[in-house]
């Protein structure tokens, strides 16, 4: 598990915007990202398939990651380079076995309680949050205190933890001087009027995109 972890995750969402999937990944990738999940939460299975290939020729081309939202059947058909799994989703031990030493798992973690559930979980990085509400998820946990952040930070350290939930642009500063590894976003980019330039601009907020 020595794989690099990007500190910008930028991730496809189900848009009502004219572009699907595949578009966004595009555009992210042409203006600079370097780490996509790919995330859909209404795409049947057969869609899910044939959007994840196409994206993953994509990430190929330029040398970018693929990560799968939640889906590690997917991740291992398309040989995506791994998957970020939420609570309800495989286990992480069971994703492990499934997708092998060298794929790269991430882990949702929502709680102090949840650091101290999964410290010792064989995965790569930890996805925090929420770190401000967000429409982009049902069910939303409640957004995480400052306090509750360092707590979260010491039991999981030394992974990699990256700040997920309705990020901005105006959020990197803090999220990085916390001692956050890094952070993801979604609508704050997907939703924006010029999305190529909006992830430029999250780029540009970090050394190595």
């Amino acid at each position: 598990m020595e794989n690099k972890i990007a500190r910008f995750h930028y991730l496809t969402q189900d848009v009502i915007s004219g572009k699907d999937h595949v578009q966004l990944a595009m555009i992210a990738c042409k203006a600079g990202a370097r780490w996509v999940q790919f995330r859909s939460k209404l795409l049947p299975y057969p869609e899910l398939i044939k959007t994840a290939t196409a994206i993953k020729k994509i990430t190929d081309s330029i040398g970018a990651v693929l990560i799968i939202n939640d889906h590690v059947g997917i991740a291992k058909e398309v040989m995506a380079h791994g998957v970020h799994l939420g609570k309800e989703d495989v286990k992480p031990v069971e994703a492990r076995k499934s997708l092998g030493a060298d794929c790269i798992i991430g882990l949702t973690i929502n709680s102090e309680e949840d650091a101290m559930k999964n410290k010792n979980a064989p995965v790569n990085y930890f996805g925090m949050g929420p770190y401000r509400y967000t429409t982009t998820k049902k069910n939303l946990s409640s957004v995480l205190r400052k306090s509750e952040i360092q707590n979260i930070l010491e039991i999981l350290s030394p992974k990699p933890v990256i700040a997920i939930g309705g990020i901005q642009l105006e959020d990197i500063k803090d999220i990085m001087n916390a001692g956050i590894y890094g952070f993801a976003v979604s609508s704050a980019i997907n939703l924006s009027e010029n999305l190529g330039e909006s992830v430029k601009r999250f780029c540009e907020e970090m050394e190595d995109c």
